[in-house]
């Protein structure tokens, strides 16, 4: 969405966002979101929330997209009602095999010890049982037990 297709974003953004529908596979982070306000975006759809993407094993800023358009204002703290709809979880399983396999390489000692402490052995399982990567991005036993 950045910069537009005119590099003048502020007189000629070169497009009528108000008539876009941004559709992405992980929810947008708090940047991405402020952008589709910012820009008029009319719709937002996405698949996997930052929270699964979090516990996918990538790092995220852990302010869903619903948080940022409530906390949107005008000025003089007036509330922004030109914000987009929010469509969350469409094709929500393809986007978490996706994102558990790309991450695969991500998810070190630390990361499962973390996760089994949080008490979130049966989330791993889960993906482990559900989403086929390739060998090496299988989880490792010893940090099941």
């Amino acid at each position: 969405m950045y910069p537009s297709p005119t590099n003048d974003d502020m007189l000629n953004p070169g497009l009528n966002w108000s008539h876009q529908t941004l559709y992405t596979t992980g929810e947008p982070c708090p940047m991405c979101a402020s952008q589709s306000i910012y820009r008029g975006v009319t719709r937002v759809v996405w698949g996997t929330s930052i929270p699964d993407l979090n516990k996918s094993g990538i790092a995220q800023i852990m302010i869903n997209m619903n948080e940022v358009i409530h906390s949107a204002k005008l000025g003089a703290n007036i509330t922004n009602h030109n914000v987009p709809l929010v469509e969350g979880g469409i094709l929500k399983d393809e986007c978490d095999f996706a994102f558990w396999c790309a991450f695969a390489p991500l998810r070190k000692e630390a990361y499962f010890k973390k996760m089994i402490k949080d008490g979130n052995l049966d989330y791993i399982k889960d993906r482990e049982n559900r989403f086929k990567c390739s060998d090496e991005h299988m989880a490792h036993d010893e940090f099941f037990y």
